[in-house]
């Protein structure tokens, strides 16, 4: 359609459309966990060693980031284990242990656009592995106060062959002897 007039128009700044697009933008945060210990398959008592690696691959910061973790059954968590290092620097990392759930919550710094943490922290197999567990299996889940358009990284697990602890038995008995 076209409009056209022959007289002046008193104001012109009406004829000016703006076309707005606004574009809300989200961290992406991912993590990668993996598992060691000292000798595998782990037993009882065995330490193990959580590495993480947490990345905000977005383009705002991701605030609020939580790790929530829950262990396998047949481990507890190490007090005061927990290292986080954020572009180099060791960082003061706030944790949460419910040993009933067997889930540890780690509060970590905001993470900034690009950001590349390294957390680590150990559990030990605290009960007498059954002869019908064949693993011990950890899993991780990456959160923040923000949503994730890509939350399909945001979870991991590590699983570790673990084999059955001893379970000794002995039974003596004795006759007495013939007089």
């Amino acid at each position: 359609a076209v409009a056209r007039t022959t007289s002046a128009e008193a104001d012109i700044t009406q004829n000016i459309r703006q076309n707005v697009d606004t574009d809300t933008v989200h961290p992406s945060l991912a993590i990668f966990k993996s598992a060691t210990a000292a000798s595998v398959p782990v037993t009882q008592t065995a330490d193990i060693e959580y590495t993480y690696v947490v990345e905000n691959r977005g383009y705002t910061t991701a605030t609020n980031v939580l790790i929530t973790d829950v262990l396998d059954a047949n481990t507890g968590y190490t007090a005061l284990s927990a290292v986080f290092t954020l572009e180099g620097a060791a960082q003061i990392v706030d944790e949460t242990y419910y040993a009933s759930t067997h889930t540890v919550i780690f509060d970590l710094p905001d993470l900034s656009p690009n950001a590349l943490g390294y957390f680590t922290y150990t559990a030990r197999v605290t009960d007498t592995l059954s002869g019908s567990v064949s693993a011990v299996t950890n899993t991780a889940t990456l959160g923040s106060a923000q949503a994730d358009d890509d939350a399909a990284d945001n979870t991991s697990t590590a699983a570790l062959p673990a084999a059955a602890g001893l379970n000794l038995y002995v039974d003596k008995s004795a006759q007495p002897a013939p007089d």
